[in-house]
């Protein structure tokens, strides 16, 4: 210690310490930098934009119930002390229903390949979301609800497709992309529940007498399903 300027041998040696440290991240820096020479690659915008489609989708579809849903199991004769149980009860559903089935559907995608997995999530969420529009009880939302995240595992097989579409270069950015294509269909999906529901009380000279007066959730819930069909 005394050698490099430590006049106590028994205390950490902090200009030594210092100078090591340095020089290990100058080395780090330069391997880095060796590393990541030259552009990364380009991404497969086709592809990718199809896959952010998708993924937007699902996060539509996951959340544009939440403002209309308290009304909606309203509407279905329940205690008014019940609706919050059973409105938190329906809006896990869908979320429940994909942690089931979402490991399975990855290893089918192995199987199967990943797009016709995908294929298979985006028809099944459009078509339960639909018929969930439709529905005139607590029992048929809960069933049409459970089973469009049941047979849809498009949020695990969608980062699986991600991974393949993209290089060691580019992944942080397709994976950025992929969340925030996420967060937008949490953004959007909110919006079309509230200000599509009930649309024969807002506007009763267009829809009175309507199917969409009989089924007032319909709209919303067929809204959503819009960012599934440039997907398939």
């Amino acid at each position: 210690h005394t050698a490099h300027g430590c006049r106590h041998p028994t205390r950490p040696c902090w200009p030594m310490l210092a100078a090591t440290l340095g020089r290990c991240g100058q080395a780090r820096a330069v391997e880095l930098g060796d590393q990541g020479a030259g552009s990364p690659t380009a991404l497969p915008w086709v592809p990718i934009f199809a896959l952010l489609t998708v993924t937007m989708s699902e996060g539509i579809i996951a959340c544009s119930l939440f403002p209309f849903l308290p009304f909606m199991v309203e509407d279905f004769g329940l205690r008014l002390s019940d609706v919050g149980f059973f409105a938190g009860l329906l809006g896990s559903a869908y979320n429940f229903s994909q942690f089931l089935s979402g490991v399975h559907w990855g290893r089918l995608s192995d199987v199967w390949g990943r797009r016709p997995v995908l294929i298979i999530g985006v028809s099944t969420q459009a078509a339960a979301m639909v018929l969930f529009g439709l529905s005139s009880s607590l029992r048929q939302a809960l069933l049409w609800r459970f089973l469009g995240g049941l047979l849809n595992g498009n949020t695990g097989v969608g980062r699986a497709v991600m991974r393949d579409l993209t290089d060691e270069s580019n992944r942080t950015r397709g994976f950025a992309l992929l969340g925030t294509a996420y967060g937008m269909g949490f953004v959007l999906g909110p919006a079309l529940g509230g200000m599509l529901a009930r649309p024969a009380e807002a506007f009763p000279e267009l829809f009175g007498g309507t199917l969409l007066e009989t089924y007032p959730y319909l709209l919303p819930s067929a809204a959503s399903t819009l960012g599934c069909y440039p997907a398939l």
